[in-house]
């Protein structure tokens, strides 16, 4: 499967992994409109909660040592991508 000619694809993943997920589209050459869900916040109550930070600590840390496996590994060509990367299109 891969994309046509001037054909753009919609990219829906969770925001946290959407940066991985966008560098490993470029990577294959796939023009994307990205579009994150999921949006992962911390609660604002005046407690602080240390099992639900840990579990932030955790996705984060997962998906930024994702990122620099990809990198490291050759699997994409960017880092860090962001919206000047040239398979990116904004939502029309």
């Amino acid at each position: 499967m891969a994309p046509r000619p001037g054909e753009r694809w919609l990219l829906v993943t969770s925001a946290f992994h959407l940066p991985r997920a966008v560098a490993s589209f470029c990577a294959a050459q796939w023009p994307i409109v990205p579009y994150p869900a999921d949006y992962k916040t911390l609660d604002l109550t005046p407690y602080f909660s240390l099992v639900e930070n840990l579990s932030l600590l955790d996705l984060a840390v997962h998906e930024w040592l994702g990122l620099l496996y990809y990198r490291m590994t050759n699997a994409t060509e960017i880092l860090y991508p962001d919206t000047t990367a040239p398979c990116i299109f904004p939502a029309a």
